[in-house]
């Protein structure tokens, strides 16, 4: 369900964080549009080189609480409490800034130095 307008500012704001990165990450390098929330949670955990339970569960409510509620917010991603899934819905806007290929690393640009 989309609140709000999905802007350029606001597809760069869902980009600006690597979790969120990593979850368009996800549903680019999978078949389907649809992810538990479990399989989100130990994606991000793989990516981030975080195995461990504490960590796990550190990625786990902050996906839950901050960044799947800000993607679900924009359009970008249904979330499913119910079912304990996320659908991805794509948007044209996001998919432009991230490319066709499915494979490529999503990572924010480096700082210029000035």
């Amino acid at each position: 369900m989309r609140i709000e307008e999905l802007t350029s500012d606001s597809v760069f704001r869902c980009l600006a964080d690597e979790r969120r990165r990593h979850i368009l990450g996800y549903f680019r390098n999978n078949d389907g549009d649809t992810a538990s929330f479990d399989d989100l949670v130990d994606y991000v955990t793989q990516r981030e080189g975080q195995p461990t339970a504490p960590d796990r569960e550190t990625v786990a409510i902050d996906l839950y609480h901050r960044h799947l509620p800000m993607l679900a917010n924009y359009g970008v991603i249904d979330v499913d409490d119910r079912t304990e899934s996320v659908r991805y819905t794509g948007d044209g806007k996001i998919e432009a800034v991230l490319g066709d290929e499915p494979g490529r690393s999503i990572r924010a640009p480096e700082a210029a130095d000035d």
